[in-house]
């Protein structure tokens, strides 16, 4: 896993394909049923250990990374 330093909301794009366990070249239909499982994943209702919030908006972050950039 990568290390994220709260606050620092600039990912790169290979930190974003990592966050959401995909590669370049995976279809941006793959990006985004990647994206709602791990959503669901750290949902604060099913997981109280984690910073929630945090981790999901890092994880649209990466998403909307990817798509902006490899598929816009």
């Amino acid at each position: 896993g990568a290390n994220f330093s709260p606050g620092s909301s600039s990912i790169n794009l290979n930190q974003a394909y990592e966050l959401l366990n995909c590669k370049k070249g995976d279809s941006k239909a793959k990006i985004e049923s990647n994206y709602k499982k791990l959503m669901l994943k750290v949902h604060p209702d099913l997981n109280k250990d984690i910073d929630s919030t945090k981790i999901s908006q890092m994880l649209t972050e990466a998403k909307d990374l990817i798509i902006k950039t490899d598929f816009s």
